[in-house]
């Protein structure tokens, strides 16, 4: 069949005409839109140049508030970043990961908001500045940690709080600024620049803030722990009973335990040691205490003298009081006492000047027949005068042991760590502690309060089934970790103390879960 030249040539000509029709731009629905939206998405106008840069400045400035907010020990080791989850991811690994990040972001900001349309871009600076500002909020918990100290919470959150109120006039102030230029850029160019260079001396501010904050820090003394060589020392041991007589500037221990016998209970110990600043000494009373563990001391100020209550060896529990004068341990027989009792908390008033007891566990037989006891554990509160002891009627239920309490001399109020976390005595019981980012709880941990510093050293114990070697410091508005370059292995039920010639804390002894451990450390607090 014989084709036709003809229809084969209109054939091209349509096909080639539908194609230029195509790349000559014929306007279809769907086409039409997506023109609209990328000119009004990228058509001028757009937002005034210095405002972009006030934008780009925010969101510095919010990296900069919180690398300020770093706690000391981040800047000796970076696993210990405070943030949130992305946050942290970045300034754990390093500081350079976070500031590239960081740059990275600021350039996109700077280069979103240069092309898009004013509209748009307003409205992304708007959502811009209110994610930032939450997050200084957030982040505004106690101020900038490296340049500023406060004395009290309320103090830290005034600061805070100011901050964000400036921070709040600030970006509103360049916010206002920019809605009026979008009426005229040209009629009201000049009104930008008062604002446009008190932004750029105020974000001059934060750099100066963010270098002396970090040169502050990096230049300030920071905790050490120490292991001290002594000549002489006590066995390795744990659950000793130590008390620090502040009369004679000298720490007394007494008993323990570094053995048990095949049925897993311990043996306990009856020799007396005293640390005089840089030596343990051996005493050799005429009479001592009977050999005990889990006992508890505490120096009574108000009659100058170490008073020793309860313990218990091997399946023997202990109700009585005794005395150290220096010289002799003296056995008293008031006439009332606590029922026999181990592992309680034992500190010094000075409120009421008395010695309180609180807690523990006692054994009571499981049943009239039987000659197998249980444990039981204890809530009451104990008080003595120097004479006598007196039960302290409280509402306080909780029953508890293997724990530690100091007394907190600057908010004049008694502290206590166990396995259920921190607590401060008031109105007669127990309340969960608030001062941010406590430790978590632990058994068997140790608690010291530095006079100096006015702070309070939490170091180890135990957790499910893991032995702790943390160090945490409370001083007097949060409790921060820290960690320093060297510290002591991991132990609980170890001695902990004030010494006021060392002007340290200083702690021996425990049990690392398979080892007696008898070393001791000091730790200073700059």
């Amino acid at each position: 069949m014989k084709s036709n030249p003809g229809s084969q040539e209109s054939s091209h000509e349509i096909e080639a005409g539908a194609e230029d029709s195509f790349v000559s731009g014929i306007q279809t629905p769907l086409r039409d839109r997506f023109v609209k939206l990328g000119n009004w998405l990228f058509s001028p106008p757009y937002l005034p140049g210095w405002s972009v840069w006030v934008a780009m400045l925010t969101v510095a400035f919010q990296g900069f508030f919180i690398v300020m907010q770093q706690m000391p020990n981040y800047w000796i080791d970076p696993q210990y970043a405070y943030g949130d989850s992305a946050i942290y991811a970045m300034l754990s690994k390093s500081l350079w990961i976070y500031i590239g990040v960081y740059i990275l972001a600021i350039l996109l900001v700077g280069l979103g908001l240069s092309v898009v349309n004013r509209t748009l871009g307003l409205i992304a600076w708007l959502a811009v500045c209110a994610f930032y500002l939450s997050s200084i909020i957030g982040w505004g918990t106690c101020g900038l940690r490296p340049l500023f100290t406060f004395e009290t919470r309320a103090q830290c959150g005034g600061f805070s709080m100011g901050l964000t109120v400036f921070v709040s006039l600030l970006l509103g102030l360049a916010l206002a600024v920019t809605i009026q230029l979008i009426s005229s850029d040209k009629e009201n160019a000049s009104k930008a620049r008062g604002p446009y260079k008190a932004l750029i001396i105020v974000s001059g501010l934060a750099f100066v803030l963010m270098g002396s904050g970090i040169t502050k820090m990096a230049a300030a003394p920071r905790p050490e722990w120490r292991q001290v060589q002594s000549l002489h020392a006590p066995s390795a041991r744990t659950y000793a009973a130590l008390a620090y007589d502040t009369g004679r500037k000298s720490a007394l221990l007494f008993g323990g335990s570094n053995s048990w016998v095949s049925n897993g209970v311990w043996v306990g110990m009856n020799d007396t040691w005293e640390w005089n600043g840089s030596d343990w000494s051996q005493r050799e009373p005429s009479q001592s205490p009977p050999a005990r563990y889990g006992a508890a001391m505490a120096y009574d100020q108000q009659r100058s003298e170490v008073v020793l209550f309860g313990g218990r060896d091997q399946n023997t529990m202990f109700a009585d009081t005794w005395k150290w004068d220096g010289e002799n341990w003296h056995q008293v027989f008031p006439k009332t006492s606590p029922p026999p009792r181990s592992n309680f908390g034992m500190f010094y008033d000075p409120a009421t000047g008395t010695v309180m007891i609180y807690g523990g566990y006692s054994l009571q037989p499981v049943d009239a027949q039987s000659s197998e006891t249980k444990s039981i554990f204890l809530n009451d509160v104990w008080q003595w005068n120097g004479e006598d002891w007196a039960q302290i009627n409280t509402p306080e239920s909780r029953a508890t042991d293997l724990l530690t309490i100091t007394y907190d001399g600057a908010r004049k109020v008694p502290v206590m760590m166990d396995g259920e976390g921190l607590r401060n005595w008031q109105d007669g019981h127990w309340q969960q502690d608030n001062s941010g980012n406590e430790p978590p709880g632990r058994w068997s941990s140790q608690l010291a309060y530095d006079p100096l510093q006015k702070s309070i050293v939490l170091f180890g114990g135990s957790m499910n089934k893991k032995t702790l070697d943390d160090t945490w410091v409370f001083d007097g508005n949060v409790w921060n970790s820290i960690v320093t370059a060297v510290s002591p292995p991991a132990r609980y039920d170890h001695v902990m103390f004030f010494d006021e010639t060392r002007q340290s804390i200083v702690l021996f002894g425990g049990y690392d879960g398979k080892s007696f451990l008898g070393d001791t450390w000091e730790l200073r607090l700059p």
